[in-house]
């Protein structure tokens, strides 16, 4: 038997220098990212994704940083997928619409609040 095999002879994991791990860790932020604003009004989708796309490639520098890992390697570090999110984020932010924000948030501010109910209820 070979060593990282299964009892079957199949490899258990990847070789070193594989860019599978980062190619994981990019579609599990980007399907989190995606399922975290989907739940969000349409308009704030596009800045939040935009917000969350800076923030994971900010965490995601700090992690190369703190690994001391060079940008120009032969797989896919953590640099490289800064630089995924990096373009994710601006990519997202191109379809930011601010009237359509404005319109959002002029209709959530006439909309009465919970207190505003209360208190009118109590009045009458």
């Amino acid at each position: 038997m070979f060593p990282n095999t299964n009892s079957h002879g199949r490899r258990w994991h990847m070789p070193d220098g594989s860019n599978l791990d980062a190619l994981i860790r990019i579609g599990l932020v980007v399907s989190f990212a995606f399922f975290t604003v989907s739940h969000l009004p349409l308009p704030l989708v596009a800045p939040a994704l935009r917000a969350f796309f800076l923030l994971a490639a900010i965490v995601s520098a700090a992690v190369a940083v703190c690994r001391l890992e060079q940008p120009h390697d032969t797989r896919l570090t953590h640099w490289d997928e800064a630089a995924a999110f990096t373009a994710g984020g601006l990519l997202a932010g191109l379809f930011i619409d601010p009237l359509a924000i404005e319109a959002l948030q002029a209709d959530v501010s006439t909309t009465p609040d919970h207190h505003d109910i209360a208190d009118s209820r109590r009045a009458t």
